[in-house]
């Protein structure tokens, strides 16, 4: 028999036998619905409604969380529940951090492997992330324009992590931080000027600023929140 999930767009098959593509249809279920705003930080996940509500058992839902908290997507706490990460100045740091290590590891391979095709297809889209409308979808395809061919899999799939875990920030009235700095430098145009010009260290510098910058306007916005 094979379950259909009652959120948008995805069918999971529920026989144990093909419990390695149950898991991670379930894990990519949540995380769509953490992306758009569906499941908010901070709310709680009843995992035997989940489970019952995507037709599987609670034991596969239980992998797919462990998957998400390994991502910091969500909190697994004993004798507590389930609840979406919150948004929060401190694991914002981290996530900095965690972007800093990974432009330096991945810039110097997309300088070399970036097409031109791709860069456009990035710039093209760079003036339509910073508005209070862009599809969050799109913040992923315009990283993925940019590292997709280095050939590092398992890197880019650690920028996705940190894409999904931002996207959290983009719910939060997060878009309305970008687009209010739309027009400060370094920009994203910044970004793929380097990108073109073959310049690892200015590339690097653009994306590290651009992100600091960024950072900044989100943590005075969850300051103003939390007061």
């Amino acid at each position: 028999m094979i379950g259909t999930c009652v959120c948008p767009g995805i069918s999971l098959p529920t026989r144990s036998k093909e419990s390695q593509t149950i898991v991670p249809g379930i894990a990519e279920n949540l995380r769509i619905l953490i992306w758009k705003g569906k499941l908010r930080p901070g709310e709680h996940l009843h995992q035997e409604t989940w489970a019952a509500s995507l037709g599987v058992s609670h034991i596969p839902f239980r992998e797919a969380l462990r998957i998400l908290e390994g991502e910091g997507l969500v909190h697994v706490a004993a004798n507590r529940g389930v609840r979406v990460a919150p948004v929060s100045a401190q694991e914002l740091e981290e996530w900095a951090l965690e972007f800093t290590g990974l432009m330096h590891a991945l810039l110097p391979l997309a300088v070399r492997t970036a097409s031109p095709e791709r860069l456009a297809r990035a710039r093209a889209i760079a003036k339509e992330l910073d508005t209070p409308r862009a599809p969050s979808e799109v913040h992923l395809e315009f990283w993925r324009l940019i590292f997709g061919a280095c050939g590092m899999p398992r890197l880019q799939r650690l920028v996705d992590q940190l894409l999904w875990r931002m996207g959290r920030y983009f719910r939060f009235d997060g878009k309305a931080v970008l687009a209010s700095l739309r027009d400060v430098h370094p920009t994203r145009e910044d970004f793929i000027d380097a990108l073109e010009a073959g310049d690892a260290d200015g590339a690097r510098e653009a994306a590290i600023g651009f992100m600091q910058t960024r950072k900044a306007g989100y943590l005075r916005f969850l300051a103003e929140a939390e007061g």
